[in-house]
C-alpha cells in the first residue's frame, strides 16, 4: 500500500517486518530516478537501505529527512496491502 512520506510510518512498516519500496529522483542514490529499500531501522532512527545499485550504500545508514527529500513514492509491502 502506499505510504505518505513520514519516517515515523515507515519505521513502523518496517517495524512489523514490512520492506518499504521508494522510488527516488536525482540526490544521493540516481542521477535521474532510482528504486531502494528500507530494509531496517538502527536503534538511532537511520534507516537501513538496499540499493541493488550500490553494495557500497547498502552497507551505510541513512539520516529518514535526508531519504525522505529525495522520494517520489514510498510502497509498505505486507499481506494487507495485496488484499
Amino acid at each position: 500500500q502506499e505510504l505518505p512520506a513520514d519516517a515515523r510510518q515507515v519505521a513502523s512498516a518496517v517495524g512489523e517486518g514490512h520492506p518499504v519500496i521508494l522510488t527516488v529522483g536525482p540526490g544521493d542514490f540516481t542521477s535521474t530516478g532510482h528504486f531502494v529499500v528500507v530494509a531496517g531501522v538502527t536503534d538511532d532512527g537511520n534507516w537501513i537501505i538496499r540499493d541493488p545499485n550500490s553494495p557500497q550504500r547498502s552497507q551505510q545508514t541513512w539520516d529518514p529527512q535526508q531519504v525522505l527529500s529525495q522520494c517520489r513514492n514510498l510502497w509498505e509491502i505486507s499481506p494487507r496491502g495485496w488484499l
